[in-house]
């Protein structure tokens, strides 16, 4: 089975990504689905500037992957189903920035 998905990130960015290795469509359609799901703006302040990008810890033990929006510096987290390995969700609402206060 195989299903490509192509998305819009920001108006300078494009991203492709194919679903070859899966068994079925429903596999398949479980991967590809949070990429389908987003919109390519910020739910926060709804500019069309967002950023999809990855963060490993410093051990290498996860990587966290999120939409963000540099002029609000919103954010929208992916999740990890615990099967099939490598399948993805969006994770509910935009959260906004809330600055930490300094000590």
């Amino acid at each position: 089975m195989e299903i490509t998905v192509s998305k819009k990130i920001n108006p300078t960015t494009q991203i492709s990504i194919k679903f070859d290795e899966e068994t079925d469509l429903k596999e398949a359609l479980l991967k590809a689905t949070p990429f389908m799901q987003m919109s390519g703006t910020c739910g926060a302040c709804g500019d069309d500037k967002i950023i999809l990008q990855a963060r490993q810890t410093k051990d290498g033990k996860y990587i966290y992957v999120e939409l963000y929006c540099p002029k609000c510096k919103a954010k929208q987290s992916f999740g990890e189903y615990k099967q099939p390995k490598g399948a993805l969700f969006l994770k509910g609402k935009w959260e906004k920035y809330n600055p930490q206060p300094q000590a």
